[in-house]
This record gives C-alpha cells, sequence and structure tokens, in this order.
C-alpha cells in the first residue's frame, strides 16, 4: 500500500490509527442547529422589496441576529447559488426539549418547521413568517448537533494521513469546513505532483502536515471563538474574519527561499 488516506469524517476510523489514543474525541460545542434555504422571491414582499436587513452590498454578505439572552439562539443568513436562494443557520441550544426530540427521532419537515418557529419566539415577527413558509416551500430542514474537534497535534503517521472533517472538524460558523477539505487536496496534489519512489511519500506526508495542520488548527479555533461571539446581542463584525489563504506552491516557495537564506547565512 502506498497510501492511505482517511477521509471518513468527524467519527473517524482512520483517525484512531494517526492519533494518539490519549487526544479528546469530537464533542458537542452546545448547539443544535436548524438549517434550509428558501428562493429569493419568497423572501419579497408585495412590491417586490426585501427587507432591509437582508438587502446584501458588497460590503455585507451575512446577517447575524442573536437574542442575547441565556438561551444562545442566534441565526446566520446569507444569499448563495448567485443570489438565488437564503440560506439559513438557526442555533439552539443543544439541551433544548423539541432539538433533542428530532435529534432522537427524526421526524417529518413540517413537524420540525413547526418546533422551529416555537423555538425563535421573540424574534422579529416578519422572520418568522419566513420560517412559516419552510412548511411547504423548503424541500429539506436539517437538524444537526454542533460537534467540533480539539486540534490534533498530528494529521500523518507513515503513509497514513487524514483529510477534511476527519483531520480538522469544526462548527460551521465560518463554513470553513468544505474550504479546509479542498486546501487539503489542493495541498496533497502539489506535494505529491513529481513523486517518483513511493520510498519518499512519507516524508512528503510529513512536509504537507508541517505546513497544513497549522493554518487548519487556526481555523478550527477560530470558528469556535465565533460561536461564542454569536451567543451576545451585539456580535462583532469580525466574527467571520479568518486568515487570508496562500496557496501551495507560494508556502513552499516561501519555505524555499528561507531555507536558501540561511544556508547563505
Amino acid at each position: 500500500m502506498d497510501l492511505i488516506i482517511g477521509a471518513d469524517g468527524i467519527h473517524s476510523k482512520v483517525r484512531e490509527v494517526v492519533v494518539p489514543p490519549s487526544h479528546p474525541e469530537p464533542a458537542s460545542c452546545g448547539l443544535s442547529v436548524y438549517r434550509f434555504v428558501l428562493p429569493m422571491d419568497v423572501l419579497r414582499n408585495k412590491d417586490g422589496k426585501m427587507p432591509d436587513i437582508l438587502t446584501f452590498d458588497e460590503g455585507n454578505f451575512v446577517v447575524v441576529i442573536a437574542a442575547g439572552d441565556e438561551g444562545n439562539r442566534n441565526m446566520v443568513i446569507y444569499p448563495c447559488r448567485e443570489l438565488e436562494l437564503m440560506n439559513f443557520v438557526c442555533g439552539v441550544p443543544d439541551t433544548s426539549p423539541k432539538a433533542l426530540a428530532h435529534l432522537k427521532s427524526p421526524a417529518s419537515t413540517q413537524a420540525i418547521a413547526k418546533d422551529m418557529v416555537e423555538e425563535f419566539h421573540g424574534f422579529p415577527n416578519w422572520l418568522l413568517e419566513l420560517f412559516g413558509c419552510a412548511f411547504s416551500i423548503s424541500d429539506l430542514i436539517e437538524l444537526f448537533p454542533v460537534v467540533d474537534q480539539e486540534p490534533l497535534p498530528n494529521y500523518v503517521k507513515g503513509r497514513t494521513m487524514l483529510i477534511g472533517d476527519a483531520a480538522h472538524a469544526m462548527a460551521p460558523y465560518q463554513a470553513q469546513a468544505t474550504n479546509q477539505a479542498l486546501e487539503d487536496v489542493e495541498g496533497l496534489s502539489v506535494i505529491l505532483a513529481d513523486v517518483s519512489s513511493r520510498d519518499r511519500i512519507p516524508s512528503l506526508l510529513k512536509v504537507w502536515d508541517d505546513i497544513r495542520r497549522p493554518h487548519a488548527s487556526f481555523v478550527q479555533k477560530d470558528s469556535l471563538d465565533s460561536q461564542a461571539k454569536l451567543s451576545t446581542i451585539h456580535c462583532s463584525d469580525k466574527f467571520l474574519k479568518f486568515k487570508p489563504y496562500v496557496r501551495m506552491e507560494e508556502v513552499l516557495r516561501q519555505l524555499s527561499e528561507q531555507k536558501e537564506a540561511r544556508n547563505i547565512a
């Protein structure tokens, strides 16, 4: 076997082989999330106008609404599919009786939508009316617990490596899980592009691990911090900020220049 890639999600079995058994298992962030999308036409009033808070421009693509109470209820709303759909991510405490009931026993979209409206009592009426549309318009309302993983001490062991949620599961409040998996693959394609001997694979995987893991771990921690900030009614306008992504080729170039500088010195 030349290479084993563990891309088997947050409950990865491959991770058990790569990471020391003493490392903490993935754990709840304290929230469960309702998630669904609605067509933009549904959000417009009779005059064809969107609610002011959902009018997006070049400087604002995300709306956050937080209850600011002990219940830690919050909503993150943003457009997708070239402004054709609006995505709703609605968090409630994972101790919520309604959420717990649906997580233990799958229910119909209608039943989940009804309880979701009740969960967000006290939020703007126009928003709850939009939720009501989910009864008949949204094909699927997902409800899932928010789980994250303490950053791992390593993603690689010998010829075995972890990518995606198996390596760096995180809270969804920066929408980075898929992006980080894509960065994993892009980096791997660069590192292994010119492999001429299988004997080089373990050392190349170590290089990949040294480059990828610090950045992915930073995004993990920052995503969890973002979730914590959502518990306040005055959410930080920086809650979705993260360090700019640098392509793997650029990282390798910088490392090579640093190595040459050290050799000259």
